[in-house]
């Protein structure tokens, strides 16, 4: 009978073998860490009102500017009804400019929380994740196409990941690795 000539770990070949075959596994494993990191960026994005690529969202727009004493009363009834659900000490908001600046002093898309905290997982798997909002109002944000709107992204643009969002998503992906190939 013929000999062959390799010789070594065949045990340790074999247990790399096995981790192999777990790829879709893993790969899914680091998809899912991949997508939590990504909304906690999203997050961070709220948190300094900026752009994944560092530029401040646009500032908040004066809505008293141009409107009617009807409409300033309107948003001063609106203020004093959120101060109080809030448990704030109510201030006489009674004029435009007072208005202007209680309205200005909001975080942008953070005065319920609702666009914050709509950012979720869509899928995780071996070919990647995906994040979105579930309010339909961001993608407006996102990719204003409408006159007059402005942008305030969220996520990068497809194909344009900052440098930021890669090292972060990559350190990510290479510690789910690791830990499954080094175990």
């Amino acid at each position: 009978m013929a000999r062959s000539g390799l010789k070594g770990d065949f045990a340790k070949l074999d247990a790399l073998a096995r981790k192999l075959a777990s790829a879709p596994r893993v790969l899914t494993i680091a998809s899912k860490s991949m997508a939590q990191e990504a909304l906690a960026m999203v997050a961070e994005g709220f948190a300094t009102e900026t752009d994944p690529y560092g530029k401040a969202w646009a500032p908040l727009k004066d809505p008293t500017r141009g409107a009617s004493q009807k409409t300033i009363k309107r948003l001063a009834r609106q203020l004093i009804k959120k101060q109080a659900r809030q448990r704030q000490p109510v201030q006489n908001v009674a004029g435009r400019s007072v208005v202007a600046q209680q309205l200005k002093s909001h975080r942008i898309l953070q005065n319920t929380s609702r666009a914050r905290k709509s950012w979720h997982k869509v899928r995780a798997d071996a070919q990647g994740f995906r994040i979105a909002p579930s309010v339909g109002y961001l993608g407006f944000h996102q990719n204003p196409k409408a006159e007059g709107r402005v942008a305030r992204k969220m996520v990068p643009d497809p194909g344009n990941l900052p440098t930021k969002w890669r090292v972060r998503l990559v350190t990510v992906g290479r510690e789910a690795l690791r830990a499954h190939f080094r175990g």
